[in-house]
């Protein structure tokens, strides 16, 4: 992978300064888990959690990895991601607590749903699920608000923000790649801004030019920016480029 150029002023970091992790035995980087979920009114359905590695574009080097997910079924309501949330932060759980006798560095990217952690009973179930690693959750775990567009409100995810970032390593958002969804999380606390890559029509040509357009809008936010879900290896180069400092790529279909 090629590596970008000189890093923005006063970045935050959020591993650059973190040892390439050790190698998991069996290895991390891969590992896939499907979860049946089973709620009131509606057909069980699966998820699919993959364990996918980061790039620190910086640095040009593997430094953390994501728990990626299926998305929710379409038009899926606050109880559906609830549920996907809960499988989310427990095998997330459990990776914090294997890490603890595998050793090594780790900073593992750990997706959740704006609506679930805005609500206090639902935010409470969640971290009770990693009550047992909490120490390995400061250290480790960075929180990917995920589902924020122009309609949030900045000040609650601003005090959401608030009530998480204690208990892990920093908080991250999810945003819509738009204008006004980014201004919308502005100013709101967050150590770093995400963007999926389908969101930003990059099967429509001119993948490195919309990489760039959203990294020209979203550097005013934060220094750090990150892109999941791109769709080959080889795009990974064109997010360096582009200016994106993390990155990771799509689980093979």
């Amino acid at each position: 992978m090629t590596k970008p150029g000189a890093p923005h002023a006063a970045i935050d970091d959020l591993s650059d300064h973190q040892p390439p992790p050790a190698d998991w035995r069996p290895p991390l980087a891969g590992r896939t888990s499907v979860v049946e979920l089973a709620l009131p009114k509606r057909e069980p359905f699966d998820i699919t959690l993959t364990v996918v590695p980061v790039w620190n574009l910086r640095r040009g080097l593997i430094t953390a990895f994501l728990v990626e997910r299926a998305e929710a079924p379409e038009g899926a309501e606050a109880a559906e991601l609830e549920a996907i949330d809960m499988a989310t932060f427990a095998y997330a759980s459990t990776l914090l607590d294997e890490h603890a006798s595998q050793g090594g560095g780790l900073t593992l990217h750990v997706p959740v749903s704006f609506s679930s952690l805005a609500v206090q009973h639902t935010r409470v179930r969640l971290l009770k699920l990693t009550e047992s690693v909490r120490e390995a959750m400061r250290a480790s775990m960075l929180i990917e608000v995920c589902g924020l567009h122009a309609g949030v409100p900045p000040s609650r995810l601003l005090e959401v923000a608030g009530l998480v970032r204690s208990l892990c390593a920093g908080v991250l958002g999810r945003v819509r790649p738009t204008r006004p969804a980014l201004a919308a999380v502005k100013a709101c606390g967050l150590r770093g801004l995400v963007v999926e890559a389908p969101l930003l029509g990059l099967s429509q040509g001119d993948a490195p030019a919309r990489m760039k357009a959203f990294v020209i809008a979203a550097q005013a936010v934060s220094p750090n920016l990150i892109v999941h879900g791109l769709p080959a290896p080889t795009a990974v180069d064109d997010a360096a480029i582009a200016g994106f400092t993390h990155a990771s790529v799509a689980p093979a279909a």
